[in-house]
Formats: structure tokens, sequence, C-alpha cells
């Protein structure tokens, strides 16, 4: 196990210092002995902005919000209309889904259900990972890694705010590379 200069264990997930010997993070719980770091986040730039920056500085863009009882072609012409492939599923202010493009090619598509029949509550995703807007990126990965998911709706007080998905994440660093090597 590496430790950084005070003795402390740096999460590379979560950014959280961790007793030197513990072998799960203490704030997200991941394997330490796979996860840590010989740098303190000042040390090295890309592990500070993967862990300082917050996942609401680089979301993508709102997607649009629908009912269970929406129908899958409304959530199509959603998705047109705001560039993101992604849906978000609302019952009473409460995120109850997502449906993606995913979920149009695996639940749809490859089930030959007609879209202007099919309500999204019967081809949706539920029990969905979410994240709070001040997490950094690196809990986004660790989310979207563990969970297979290319989404997180981004919350607030148990609001929907935002969406980040792995393209977003990608695309902030593709462009961070790119002013790096200017």
């Amino acid at each position: 196990m590496v430790k950084n200069k005070s003795n402390n264990v740096i999460c590379q997930v979560c950014g959280a210092k961790n007793i030197l010997g513990d072998e799960h993070c203490s704030s997200c719980h991941s394997d330490l002995d796979l996860a840590v770091s010989s740098l303190s986040p000042s040390e090295d730039s890309f592990s500070d902005e993967l862990l300082n920056r917050k996942v609401i500085e680089i979301a993508g863009g709102k997607a649009a919000v629908l009912k269970k009882n929406s129908l899958v072609s409304s959530a199509i012409d959603a998705m047109n209309e705001t560039g993101r492939d992604i849906v978000i599923i609302e019952e009473e202010g409460r995120v109850e889904g997502i449906f993606t493009v995913r979920d149009i090619i695996y639940r749809v598509l490859s089930k030959n259900l007609d879209s202007n029949k099919t309500k999204l509550g019967d081809v949706m995703t539920e029990n969905v990972e979410v994240i709070e807007k001040d997490e950094p990126i690196a809990s986004a990965l660790h989310k979207m890694a563990f969970t297979a998911t290319r989404h997180l709706p981004i919350m607030k007080d148990g609001l929907y705010l935002d969406t980040v998905s792995i393209d977003d994440i990608m695309k902030y660093f593709s462009d961070e590379l790119e002013k790096a090597s200017l």
C-alpha cells in the first residue's frame, strides 16, 4: 500500500483521506489496495481534476423529464429536441427511472414493441444510481463503472438538476488535454 507524505492513504475514487492500514475507504468503501495514490491531489493535476472538479460543472445539459405513462415515441422526440440520449422519468417530483438509447435498442426494438403504444414505465431502467451536484468527477466514474451505466441524474436535495454522462466526462478531459497542449 502506498501512502502520501502525511502517512494518509488517499482514495483515488473519492479523494478521502484514510488511515494507513485501512482496507476500504471510509467514505466510498472502495478497495484501498487498488485505489491508493502516493500523490496528494495538489501534486498531480489530473488527480486534482478528478477529485475536485464537481460533476455539475461538466454536465452536458438537462434531459427531458417525462412520466411513466408517456409513450416511447414521446421520449424519442424529446431526445431529438434536447440532443441528449436520455430521458428522466419522474413521478411526484422523484426520479423513478431513466430511458436511454440503449433502452430503445434492447427493450423496444429487439422485442418488436410499438413505440407509439409502449409506455416508458414498461421499458425504463429503474433503481437508478444518482449523484449529488457537489460530488467529484471521480465519484461519477466510480458509480458508472460499478453500476454499468453511462448516465447519472445530478441531484440536489432530492430534486433533479441535470445529467452527466460518460460522454460529458470524456469531452471535458479531451478539451482539457487540448488546452494543455496549446
